[in-house]
């Protein structure tokens, strides 16, 4: 790579001090990482903020998967409960835009339940 920069006419320092400046966008970027963690944990030590051991981690998102497990299980049914409602309608001769309207479901959705 340095030799197509210097055939461009670029100077040699140039590919030098470029990776000069990466090693200390680096650095920087470590001493700020270090900065952020200390104060992240002094933060810790005063109770300002939350900190949770890998476990306690893992305990929340376990936790908050069943949540989502036990909505997606409440949704189901309650669109289990819409179909049979839409299908109860359908045959007792509702037209589908009155079917869609009270189900707050489109016309499509209506005729892919009824159909």
């Amino acid at each position: 790579m340095h030799d197509c920069l210097a055939k461009k006419g670029r100077k040699k320092g140039y590919i030098s001090d470029a990776i000069k400046q990466m090693k200390m966008t680096v650095i920087t970027v470590e001493l700020i990482d270090l900065r952020v963690k200390a104060l992240l944990e002094d933060l810790a030590k005063m109770n300002l903020i939350q900190t949770w051991t890998q476990e306690e981690l893992d305990a929340y998102e376990y936790a908050f998967m069943r949540e989502e497990d036990e909505r997606a299980r409440l949704d189901k049914a309650k669109q289990d409960g819409k179909f049979e409602l839409v299908i109860e309608l359908f045959n007792d001769g509702m037209p589908l835009e009155k079917i869609a309207k009270l189900s707050r479901m489109t016309v499509e959705e209506v005729k892919q339940i009824v159909d």
